[in-house]
């Protein structure tokens, strides 16, 4: 008799690029691997993600074939952030002048010649704000997710699932305090514990896995 698996979430993070030594995202990918956490009743396969622009050919696209995900939760650092930014939308467009993490640079603006300006977050953004306001977490409302591989992956997750009811969406965090430190960053970027930048990533997690 076969044994029915148990549906599965696909968390991604990204390793460093031009201008991030360091990235919160690639150390919340580690503490929850390392912990073996799940949200009940689901399997969670957590990712780190090449800074590169041909991140979604060479290493989600494969994941999403294979994992075959019941959602899609992807993590990505901005400095500019002032806690877990929840992206509502996904932008057709990329800047040329910054180089990815092999030292790439594009030939054209568009991450699809054809596709949709805008793509919409599929995730329970409400569910995700409202668990993280009762937590004391910072949050904020972003319909810019950038013009970098962040929002690359963000709008090519969106069109590989259009067709379907997985729920994938993108959430921007600020640098650790341990981070911050390290780097010597300027007082005025906002930093957040990692202790709740993991928390505040499971509760997004389980919120998602609530509408499934």
């Amino acid at each position: 008799m076969s044994v029915r698996r148990q549906p599965l979430v696909l968390v991604t993070g990204f390793e460093p690029f031009p201008g991030a030594p360091v990235n919160p995202t690639q150390a919340l990918i580690g503490r929850l691997r390392a912990a073996a956490w799940s949200p009940t009743g689901f399997a969670l396969e957590a990712q780190v993600l090449p800074t590169r622009f041909d991140v979604f050919e060479t290493s989600l696209r494969p994941l999403l074939r294979e994992l075959e995900p019941a959602a899609v939760v992807s993590f990505g650092l901005s400095a500019r952030a002032n806690g877990f930014t929840l992206e509502r939308l996904a932008r057709n467009e990329l800047a040329m002048e910054r180089p990815d993490a092999a030292g790439t640079t594009l030939q054209a603006p568009l991450i699809e010649p054809l596709g949709a300006s805008t793509r919409r977050s599929t995730l329970p953004l409400a569910a995700i704000a409202h668990r993280l306001s009762c937590a004391g977490l910072p949050w904020s409302w972003s319909d810019d997710a950038g013009g970098y591989i962040c929002n690359l992956v963000f709008y090519r997750t969106l069109a590989a699932m259009a067709a379907t009811p997985i729920p994938s969406g993108f959430v921007h965090v600020p640098y650790t305090t341990m981070q911050h430190k390290e780097l010597g960053l300027s007082v005025d970027i906002f930093r957040l514990d990692e202790e709740d930048l993991v928390r505040g990533a499971k509760m997004v997690i389980e919120a998602v896995v609530e509408i499934l």
